[in-house]
């Protein structure tokens, strides 16, 4: 797969991928990530590529005529999705990070300002994503977050596939809570059965405490979720405990 991100701070953006996990993913070929300085697109000795709204509205837009400069300077960019950063898209999940990991290649559009020239939307199919519902300066950190979504999904970026296969939310719920050494602090002791050594009754401690963990800090998620009948009979469990 190959990311290119459409920004205005290009130093930025590099150092997030020179480190860890996807520092070795891009050296070991396994994703290629090229960074587009929207400003090299300028018509001007400035480099200002936004501008005052018609109507009056305060705050500034980026130009079409730049930013479609620099997405046509992309070869093939016909055939790439476009996402663009903004708080009217739909919000990021694991299944659309999913699907954006299945494509080729991502076209990732940085968000400034007011936002961008609407005609951008009918001169190029520009999906519109959103990270949360809160206004942010620059669209670095949501544009990062979607790559950094996808990334992680090819094969061999994070290492073995089962710790992917078990992050929460893909499998549909929240993760059980984990603990580390030491065993006692503050008098807190870490759940007995986790040190037990029996595997089976770990898997079912894990289980119902990723059931309990979603039904009460993220029930929402729980409206697609199809339980089994073991993971109901926990849910019975857990609601005459509570």
């Amino acid at each position: 797969m190959t990311i290119f991100l459409l920004t205005l701070f290009p130093q930025e953006v590099h150092q997030f991928f020179l480190k860890g996990i996807f520092k070795r993913g891009s050296e070991r070929g396994l994703f290629d990530f090229r960074v587009i300085d929207i400003r090299d697109f300028a018509d001007n000795s400035s480099n200002r590529v936004d501008h005052y709204p018609f109507g009056g509205k305060k705050g500034m837009l980026l130009r079409a005529d730049i930013l479609a400069k620099a997405i046509k300077s992309i070869d093939q960019y016909e055939s790439y999705r476009i996402i663009y950063t903004c708080p009217k898209g739909n919000l990021l999940t694991q299944p659309m990070a999913e699907s954006l990991a299945a494509e080729k290649s991502l076209i990732i559009i940085c968000g400034y300002y007011e936002g961008i020239d609407e005609r951008l939307f009918e001169m190029f199919s520009i999906e519109r994503v959103s990270i949360a519902r809160a206004v942010l300066s620059s669209g670095e950190v949501p544009a990062l977050a979607i790559a950094e979504a996808t990334l992680r999904l090819i094969p061999g970026v994070v290492g073995k596939q089962a710790s992917i296969e078990d992050d929460s939310l893909l499998t549909g719920l929240l993760e059980y809570p984990q603990y580390t050494v030491p065993r006692t602090i503050d008098e807190l002791n870490v759940p007995d059965i986790l040190v037990s050594g029996h595997h089976g009754d770990i898997d079912r401690w894990r289980r119902k405490e990723s059931l309990k963990t979603t039904l009460f800090l993220k029930p929402e998620l729980l409206h697609e979720f199809v339980p089994d009948s073991k993971d109901q009979t926990y849910f019975a469990q857990i609601l005459q405990e509570d």
